[in-house]
């Protein structure tokens, strides 16, 4: 909800005014005075408005007169702090997403308990093999479990102690992977396939030359983000809570594809045919894992991302108490449709991906397919990497998911190409981690026990180190948005930060402080 008005008083001594829509040329009448020393108007119902901010030099050069103030009530509601004036609750966004992703958790959890009732009673069938497959998985994983978040708690010191060389190292590792995969393809007589590997190991080798000198300016980012998550321990304690969550779900989820999973047992067993009501079945259970799954480490990236430019706009001295639970409850409360919404659509993505990917491996031709593989790889990352910068938006702003949209296309038309190369630097960086350890485990449970312990040790070493790398990436990419659309803030917020960074960041980060609305504004 807006209300259109005209913005009076000066922002270095905090106190703004609003017009009512309907009284043009006057003030209107002042209402209660807020928390943060600015007065806020009324609407024609007297309902208090919001407030935000603008920069009266900025706004009267762009020749505009009127501006939307948008209604709500302040995040922070006891602090003092101009900053604070950013951060308002406007009301639930995207409801219809929330409700729907309601009725599925619903939907699972209801065929879950009705499949444990039968399974209690005997009235479910399960193969021998897949009794034993369940035993072993409750048996072995929560070890797997506990080593994954070792093991991320050791990633973590080491990316904080040495950025630069933990990002160069990972990226060179890179390099490595595929030079081996080309000696191999070699090895084996595939010449095609090792001339490819070896074309995007070198390929990779001139990438990394050309954007060496962006590799400082990623470190602050990777380096500020690990410090600032383990400094606000919430954003770690949301995202175990998520992981749980996931967790939990997960065995829903397995309880509710009980009867699926024992008809393609048998059927594998037998040498017969699936039902015809099995594909579909198994169909609407993986996007609804996967849309669960999104949703879970979502709410992490949203709630880190409202910690984190919290910390942009207020300074590290200046920080409201709180703000992983306020951030938090934003994202669980009036953003929470919105992250369903965007989850979704990540899902339906998702989904499209991996039968493509079916698709693309049935074809009987190493070199079409490898080709198709790399552009599949790459529009499936872009995607990804387009709507982690929507989930920042609406962190950052409280937007819907498509307003939320509209922003990101704003930012990757300004900043797009800055952007991109930061985020392979630090994404990189990031996933070969979680490849690599989530490898070595399941190697390591694959060889102490058996083959679907490992694989399933797998799954959950990547679930693991997914959910807690998320908040890292989420800092990162919500530092390069307030960089990008506000960068004066920082200046004022964190001084010494501002420095290092602007010494640093690309020509085409931050020229135009947008305020993150594609307008010439000031919000704090």
């Amino acid at each position: 909800m807006y209300q259109q008005g005209n913005v009076n008083g000066s922002p270095k001594h905090g106190h703004y005014g609003a017009y009512d829509d309907h009284h043009d040329d006057h003030y209107a009448t002042p209402g209660r005075h807020s928390q943060t020393h600015g007065y806020v108007g009324r609407d024609s119902q007297h309902e208090p408005l919001g407030v935000v901010a603008y920069d009266e030099r900025t706004f009267a050069a762009s020749g505009l007169k009127r501006e939307e103030v948008e209604v709500g009530v302040p995040l922070y509601e006891g602090s003092n702090h101009t900053a604070a004036q950013r951060f308002i609750r406007t009301g639930y966004r995207d409801v219809w997403a929330l409700v729907l992703f309601a009725l599925v958790v619903m939907l699972s959890c209801g065929l879950a308990a009705r499949n444990a009732r039968d399974l209690h009673n005997g009235t479910l069938h399960i193969s021998h093999n897949a009794r034993n497959d369940l035993h072993a998985m409750r048996e072995w994983l929560p070890l797997g479990f506990g080593l994954a978040l070792l093991v991320a708690g050791f990633v973590f010191a080491a990316m904080r102690a040495f950025t630069e060389q933990f990002i160069i190292i990972a990226n060179v590792l890179v390099i490595v992977i595929n030079a081996a995969f080309a000696a191999w393809a070699f090895a084996r007589g595939y010449v095609v396939m090792g001339v490819i590997w070896g074309l995007i190991a070198a390929l990779n080798a001139v990438w990394l030359y050309f954007v060496r000198r962006r590799i400082p300016f990623a470190a602050v980012l990777l380096r500020t983000s690990v410090t600032l998550i383990t400094r606000h321990y919430g954003t770690l304690v949301t995202s175990f809570a998520c992981l749980l969550a996931g967790a939990v779900y997960l065995a829903v989820w397995v309880f509710m594809g009980a009867p699926v999973f024992t008809q393609i047992s048998d059927a594998h067993d037998n040498g017969t045919s699936v039902p015809g009501w099995v594909a579909p079945a198994v169909l609407g259970m993986l996007i609804a894992l996967l849309w669960a799954s999104q949703v879970c480490a979502n709410v992490a990236h949203v709630t880190t991302s409202g910690v984190v430019a919290t910390w942009y706009f207020f300074g590290e001295a200046a920080m409201p108490p709180g703000p992983s639970a306020a951030s938090a409850k934003r994202a669980l409360t009036t953003s929470f449709g919105s992250i369903c919404f965007g989850s979704a659509v990540v899902a339906l993505l998702k989904t499209i991906y991996y039968f493509l990917r079916r698709a693309i491996d049935a074809i009987d031709q190493p070199i079409v397919e490898c080709i198709l593989g790399c552009i599949l790889g790459v529009i499936e990352r872009l995607t990804e990497l387009f709507n982690i910068y929507a989930f920042t938006q609406v962190a950052i702003y409280g937007h819907d998911f498509v307003t939320a949209a509209k922003q990101t296309f704003a930012l990757v038309k300004e900043s797009g190409w800055s952007l991109i190369i930061n985020d392979c630097l630090v994404w990189r960086s990031l996933a070969i981690t979680n490849l690599v350890c989530s490898l070595g485990l399941c190697v390591v449970f694959w060889i102490a026990f058996n083959p679907i312990v490992g694989l399933l040790t797998l799954a959950v070493a990547l679930s693991v180190f997914t959910i807690f790398f998320r908040p890292v990436y989420a800092g990162i990419a919500t530092q390069f948005v307030c960089i990008a659309e506000n960068p004066t803030a920082m200046e004022v917020a964190n001084p010494e930060w501002a420095a290092t960074t602007n010494a640093l960041k690309p020509q085409d980060v931050g020229n135009q402080e947008t305020g993150g609305d594609q307008r010439p504004v000031q919000r704090v």
